[in-house]
């Protein structure tokens, strides 16, 4: 994967944030060989949007219908924030959502963008802090986004979370 991206981007020696629907993960080339410097413990982003989208009832694929719904979103609700060390952790912030949509609170739509609109800032929070910190761990200047769903693709603002950005669509 890092050479993957190393060699369609031409840069040189970069952290890599790899997002996918089954996959979340931060890696780079250190210390003479490849390592992962933080990944989900449990849900990948893409699966997490799906379960969210099915909670809404929005049909396969819910990441673009996600994404529109969290552009109309003003108000943010802290959500929990998972970040253990240099991994992620999407469950509690699904079942968060989840128990959120259930309750019956958030049945109006401007209260389902804002929640919508606050997992999203959280998650890109939480990648932009992971991130971030391999890139303080490694010294390296570079990092690439590599996003492999069409789903994903469509959530466009995670591509500008830290110092240098170099986005790859694969679709």
């Amino acid at each position: 994967m890092w050479k993957l991206a190393a060699f369609y981007v031409h840069v040189e020696d970069p952290i890599t944030l790899y997002v996918s629907g089954g996959n979340t993960i931060v890696t780079a080339f250190e210390s003479g060989r490849y390592q992962v410097f933080g990944e989900t413990l449990d849900l990948p982003i893409g699966n997490m949007l799906d379960m969210i989208a099915r909670d809404l009832g929005i049909p396969h694929p819910g990441g673009p219908r996600i994404e529109q719904i969290a552009k109309k979103g003003k108000n943010y609700i802290p959500i929990p924030y998972i970040v253990k060390g240099m991994d992620l952790s999407f469950s509690g912030l699904y079942t968060f959502v989840a128990n959120k949509i259930k309750s019956g609170l958030f049945t109006q739509e401007e209260k389902q963008n804002d929640l919508i609109y606050s997992l999203q800032e959280t998650v890109f929070a939480m990648l932009s802090e992971v991130t971030e910190r391999a890139l303080a761990h490694t010294k390296k200047k570079m990092y690439c986004s590599l996003v492999e769903s069409r789903q994903i693709n469509d959530c466009r603002k995670c591509f500008h979370i830290s110092v240098k950005n170099i986005k790859l669509n694969f679709q």
